[in-house]
């Protein structure tokens, strides 16, 4: 992440998916997936994000995996992710962050309340706090 926040997302890409090709531990490698989704999601990189959820959603937070899948046009998938969040227990900044997600990209009624900078500030603080 701050290797990216310097402003290198590809050199961060990179790092990332070296040590998920590498890592025997699925915590670590939960938390590198989680990372590398949101990367390239703010890279852009739509398809390869996805990839990194459907390859394994099992090892995808339910916050991330909501973000990569309605951000790349998989709203049935992206509300049963949204859906698990509200059953919790998820805390109130999660809870926060899936609606915002949700306003952002239709999968609800309502007008988003955050920047695009907010979700992805957010989102980057859940998966640092999530890795302790």
């Amino acid at each position: 992440i701050l290797v990216e926040r310097q402003g290198n997302a590809g050199a961060a890409s990179r790092v990332l998916e070296r040590g998920l090709a590498n890592c025997p531990f699925a915590v670590e490698r939960r938390a590198i997936r989680d990372t590398l989704a949101s990367i390239e999601l703010g890279r852009r990189r739509f398809r390869e994000a996805r990839r990194l959820v459907e390859q394994a959603p099992e090892e995808v937070s339910n916050v991330v995996a909501l973000h990569v899948l309605a951000a790349t046009q998989r709203p049935g998938l992206a509300r049963q992710r949204y859906q698990a969040i509200l059953r919790g227990p998820s805390p109130n900044n999660v809870i926060e962050l899936a609606q915002e997600i949700a306003r952002r990209h239709r999968l609800v009624d309502d007008e988003p309340r955050h920047t695009a900078i907010w979700i992805a500030n957010s989102e980057r603080e859940y998966i640092l706090a999530d890795a302790a």
